[in-house]
C-alpha cells in the first residue's frame, strides 16, 4: 500500500481460495503484512504464459476472456511447446494453447508432447497410437506400449521385444533383442543388440556392416562415425 506521499506503508500478499477449482472469472484475494484482509482492493491476477503450481496436483493457467480473467485448473500440466502444453483434468490428458483454448480437449488415457514434427503418442480404450495435432490418428491404437523414439519414430514392444515404427505405423525395424535405439546421421537408426550395433536405413533397410561397437550421432550430417 501506498499513501499519497509515495511512502510504502503495509505490504499486500495475493492469494486465491485454495478450495476454488475452476476459477473462472475469480479475482485474486488480498490480506495484508499484518493478517487483515483487504476487502477494497479489486485487482485480478495477471494473465500468466506458464501454470502456476498451487499443490502437487493443483495446476492453475490464467489468461484474458473479453476483458475478464479466466483461470483454468489442471491436475497435472507440463511446460509451454510451441504454444501448446499436455494437461491432466481428472484421469484424462489433453493438450492446451497458451491463449486458454484446446487443441484437444482431455480424452485419452496417456499421452506425451508433440514432436517437432508434430506427432504424439496417446493412450485410447488401452492401446497406444500416433496422432497429430488435428488430433487424427496416423497410426491406430493398437499397440500394448509405444514410445517416443525420435521425431516421426517410435519404439514399440512385442512378446518382451523392442522395435521401430514409423509415424504411419510402418514397421521399420522388426521387433529384435535390443536394448536401445539411437539416430545416426540423417538418414540412419542404430540398434543396439549386446555389445554391437546394428546400423538401418530409415526405411528400414539394413547396412551391411559388420563388428560396430560405436558410432557417431551426426544428426545434423549425412555422414556419421563407425568404430
Amino acid at each position: 500500500q501506498v499513501d499519497a506521499h509515495g511512502v510504502v506503508r503495509d505490504t499486500l500478499l495475493g492469494y486465491l481460495k485454495h478450495d476454488v477449482y475452476n476459477f473462472v472469472n475469480a479475482d485474486m484475494l488480498f490480506v495484508s503484512r499484518q493478517g487483515v484482509t483487504v476487502k477494497d482492493v479489486a485487482v485480478p491476477a495477471s494473465p500468466n504464459t506458464e501454470f502456476q503450481r498451487i499443490s502437487a496436483n493443483q495446476y492453475v493457467f490464467s489468461s484474458l476472456k473479453n476483458g475478464k480473467t479466466r483461470r483454468d485448473t489442471f491436475a497435472a500440466a507440463e511446460k509451454f511447446v510451441d504454444n501448446v502444453a499436455l494437461v491432466r483434468r481428472d484421469t484424462l490428458w489433453g493438450y492446451f494453447r497458451n491463449d486458454g483454448s484446446w487443441l484437444l480437449p482431455p480424452r485419452y488415457q496417456a499421452a506425451t508432447a508433440f514432436d517437432t514434427l508434430g506427432f504424439a503418442v496417446v493412450k485410447s480404450r488401452g492401446k497406444y497410437g500416433v496422432i497429430k495435432k488435428d488430433g487424427t490418428f496416423q497410426a491406430p491404437a493398437q499397440w500394448a506400449f509405444l514410445k517416443p523414439a525420435f521425431p516421426g519414430f517410435f519404439e514399440y514392444k512385442e512378446n518382451g521385444k523392442i522395435g521401430i515404427i514409423d509415424q504411419q505405423g510402418k514397421t521399420i525395424i522388426p521387433a529384435g533383442d535390443f536394448s536401445s535405439f539411437r539416430t545416426v546421421g540423417l538418414q540412419c537408426i542404430a540398434a543396439k543388440s549386446a555389445d554391437t550395433l546394428l546400423i538401418f536405413r530409415r526405411d528400414g533397410t539394413p547396412l551391411n556392416i559388420n563388428g560396430v561397437v560405436n558410432c557417431t550421432n551426426g544428426e545434423n550430417k549425412d555422414i556419421f562415425g563407425l568404430c
